[in-house]
């Protein structure tokens, strides 16, 4: 049977023990706190059950019919659709979760390396296109155009600045990919080529 999901993914230890009324008011509070109107976060709130529903649903059918079931996030891409990016991230700050890429690692001599890249650098957009996750950043790495440069847009120390990635071909794009490898916690090299960890992988 299908119920209604809470909004907030991250629930703490301490919602545990509350009843459904006080977990629901406890989520519009962290809605507010990152700066959303009272009336904003209710919305908010009710369209991200709303749109879990209809996640859950589409995957009972799917279930149902034998078939793969829907690709991609609903709540990711039509969330934030509705609210803008400003609003997304903030939606996303009320829920702890990550609104940039952090870079831990960058390999020696790499392309990266040479534009200018450093670990603790935060990725906050790439080629104009506003990044949240590793999963994206992926994406937008993948879909690039080989020969053209890419500007990225990032945070280090508090400050804003812009990197450009050279030129790169089909290979040098696979490069810049292998070295995205330890960003998030996530191992790209190893989901997407089965490359083995590069040197100083590991490390701490």
């Amino acid at each position: 049977r299908l119920q209604v999901p809470y909004t907030l993914r991250d629930v703490s230890v301490r919602d545990n023990d509350a009843t459904p009324e006080e977990r629901q008011r406890r989520v519009i509070e962290r809605l507010v706190a990152p700066g959303f109107a009272p009336a904003r976060a209710e919305w908010i709130n009710r369209r991200t059950q709303e749109l879990g529903m209809q996640a859950m649903q589409g995957e009972y059918e799917a279930r149902r019919e034998g078939r793969p079931p829907p690709s991609g996030d609903l709540e990711a891409t039509t969330l934030r659709a509705e609210l803008g990016e400003q609003d997304y991230e903030r939606f996303l700050t009320a829920q702890g979760r990550s609104t940039s890429v952090n870079i831990t690692g960058v390999l020696a001599s790499s392309p990266a390396e040479r534009a200018g890249l450093q670990p603790g650098d935060e990725i906050v957009s790439y080629d104009g296109k506003r990044v949240f996750d590793i999963g994206e950043l992926n994406e937008l790495t993948l879909g690039g155009t080989s020969g053209e440069s890419v500007v990225v847009d990032v945070r280090r120390n508090g400050q804003n600045l812009q990197i450009v990635l050279p030129p790169v071909r089909d290979e040098r794009s696979r490069e810049l990919l292998r070295e995205f490898g330890r960003l998030n916690g996530a191992d790209v090299r190893e989901h997407l080529f089965r490359a083995g960890p590069p040197h100083g992988a590991g490390e701490h």
